[in-house]
């Protein structure tokens, strides 16, 4: 607790402060320069050490007041193409540790954190080399100390395109390989999008065409592709081609003027006038001519 900013200071006050029995006897010559103990430096306001002593040297003296030391960088390591960790000391009255890099020592960058070393700086350029230093906010002063000593390091070259295989994953549907190197550490390279991850992928709206083939009265053609192995596409539904369906009902050939042609559910070729598609009034055999009406009713026979 510091002594009082004015008014009367009593010897016993400045014993106490000074960590001392405030009955003991004191000199304020032997006092002020440090004969007892040592005067605190950083306190801002402490007696000048000038003889003789006067008491209103001793207004705010703060004999307990944290020093606000400027850190020092020690060690940079585990360099890679894009990364260093720093390590300091000498940030006991910390509140953040600010730690700047530069390429050429005239602008630089600044990143902001905690006072425990040591820290990663990341997003740096391969094969560069950076100046780094540091400061901190002292929680005694809430202000900046003064810079650290300034050291240097160079980043490592890009990182090969393959170091060591550790192993691989899957992220969606691209497949990523897993490697290290000495100086990258460990890092992912992109495979692409491959079946090793689902195959969900590729879905080529048709591949190699295999065969064709009902499922129930569904008609599907089936195909193959490299990603997604063989899989089917609907052509058409209740299909004569699977037994299903009738007549008009049938795959249509064409359509003009009225008349219309289409095969029946036996693949026969009919032909006939159409009031309506799907509706006609005479059916009959394509190369005699239209026999007989059936108004409404399929062409089952001839």
């Amino acid at each position: 607790m510091a002594l009082q900013g004015s008014g009367t200071i009593r010897a016993s006050q400045i014993n106490t402060e000074l960590g001392r029995t405030s009955t003991a006897n004191i000199s304020l010559d032997s006092a002020e320069n440090g004969s007892y103990v040592t005067i605190n430096s950083c306190s801002p306001s402490k007696p000048n050490a000038s003889n003789p002593a006067a008491m209103s040297e001793w207004y705010s003296y703060n004999h307990t007041y944290a020093c606000c030391y400027s850190p020092s960088i020690t060690q940079i390591s585990n360099i890679t193409s894009s990364s260093v960790d720093i390590y300091w000391v000498g940030t006991g009255n910390c509140t953040a540790a600010h730690i700047e890099y530069s390429t050429n020592q005239v602008n630089w960058s600044t990143t902001t954190g905690g006072c425990t070393s040591p820290r990663t700086v990341s997003r740096l350029s391969s094969s560069t080399t950076y100046y780094f230093r540091m400061r901190i906010t002292c929680t005694s002063t809430g202000g900046y100390s003064g810079y650290s000593n300034t050291m240097s390091a160079t980043t490592s070259g890009s990182c090969p395109a393959y170091g060591t295989y550790l192993s691989q994953y899957c992220s969606g549907c691209t497949l990523y390989y897993r490697y290290a190197n000495g100086s990258c550490g460990t890092y992912d390279v992109s495979q692409g999008c491959t079946t090793a991850c689902g195959g969900c992928c590729c879905s080529p709206s048709y591949g190699t065409y295999l065969y064709d083939g009902c499922s129930g009265c569904d008609y599907y053609y089936y195909y193959s592709d490299g990603c997604n192995g063989t899989y089917s596409s609907l052509i058409e539904s209740n299909s004569p081609n699977c037994g299903c369906g009738g007549g008009a009902a049938c795959q249509a050939l064409y359509s003009t003027g009225g008349s219309y042609r289409f095969l029946d559910c036996s693949g026969r070729s009919v032909r006939g006038k159409a009031l309506d598609w799907g509706e006609y009034l005479g059916c009959g055999d394509p190369n005699s001519g239209y026999g007989y009406e059936t108004y409404g009713k399929e062409c089952l026979s001839f």
